[in-house]
C-alpha cells in the first residue's frame, strides 16, 4: 500500500515537473516573437556628402555634408501594415543668412525617407527661442509613425534634409518648399532632383 503510494506521488510530482517545463517552452516561444517585434535597429553614418539649395536662390548646391546621420526603426521586424515608427537624427553645420536673427517658431527641420516605394516626411524640432548664426548646434531628431508597407525586404534611405521655415512667401510647413527655405539632398540640384544620402540605409524584414 505504502510503496503504490510513493510511486503514486512519484508520478504525480514528475507529471508537474514536466508540466511546467512544458509551460515554460511555451513561454519562451512568445517571447522571442515579441523581441523581434518590438525591438530597434539603427544605423549611423559620418561625414555623409549632399548638397543644399533654396528655391529662392540664396544658396545654389552649397556643401551640404552631414556630420551625422542616424536612422532608427522600430520595430525592427514589423507586420505589413502595422505602425512603424522611423527616426532620424541630424547634425549638420547651417547658420542663419548673414547676420539675421530667425524670430521663436519661424524654423523646422524636416526629413523626408523612403520606404519601399512610398516617401514619409517626418517632421523634427521647431526653433523655440530665435537664433542668430549656427542653427541647430547639437544637431536634431525628426521623427514620423506610420504604417508598414507589404510584406517583403524593404529599403529605407533617407532623401531629403529641409530646414522649412513659414511667414512671407513660405505660407506654412508643407513639403511645398519655397522662399526662404534650404532643401538638401545627397546629389546636385537637391530642389528639383532627389538624391538619396549614400549612408545610413537599412534593409527591414516586414513580416506577413
Amino acid at each position: 500500500m505504502s510503496k503504490n503510494l510513493s510511486r503514486a506521488r512519484i508520478a504525480a510530482v514528475v507529471a508537474v515537473v514536466a508540466l511546467l517545463a512544458g509551460s515554460l517552452v511555451v513561454a519562451a516561444l512568445p517571447a522571442a516573437a515579441v523581441a523581434a517585434s518590438t525591438s530597434t535597429v539603427s544605423r549611423t553614418a559620418y561625414d555623409v556628402a549632399g548638397y543644399c539649395s533654396s528655391p529662392s536662390g540664396f544658396a545654389t548646391n552649397r556643401d551640404g555634408t552631414v556630420d551625422t546621420l542616424r536612422l532608427s526603426v522600430s520595430p525592427a521586424s514589423p507586420r505589413a501594415g502595422a505602425k512603424v515608427t522611423v527616426k532620424v537624427f541630424v547634425k549638420q553645420t547651417q547658420r542663419t543668412l548673414g547676420a539675421q536673427a530667425y524670430p521663436a517658431g519661424f524654423l523646422r527641420g524636416q526629413v523626408v525617407i523612403g520606404f519601399s516605394s512610398k516617401h514619409h516626411v517626418l517632421n523634427g524640432r521647431i526653433n523655440a527661442k530665435p537664433i542668430r548664426g549656427v542653427i541647430f548646434p547639437t544637431g536634431w531628431t525628426a521623427k514620423a509613425t506610420f504604417r508598414a508597407p507589404k510584406a517583403g525586404r524593404r529599403h529605407l534611405v533617407v532623401n531629403r534634409i529641409v530646414y522649412n521655415v513659414r511667414g512671407g512667401a513660405n505660407g506654412g510647413w508643407t513639403t511645398s518648399y519655397a522662399g526662404f527655405d534650404l532643401v538638401c539632398s545627397g546629389g546636385p540640384n537637391p530642389t528639383s532632383t532627389v538624391t538619396n544620402y549614400a549612408a545610413p540605409r537599412l534593409v527591414i524584414p516586414v513580416r506577413k
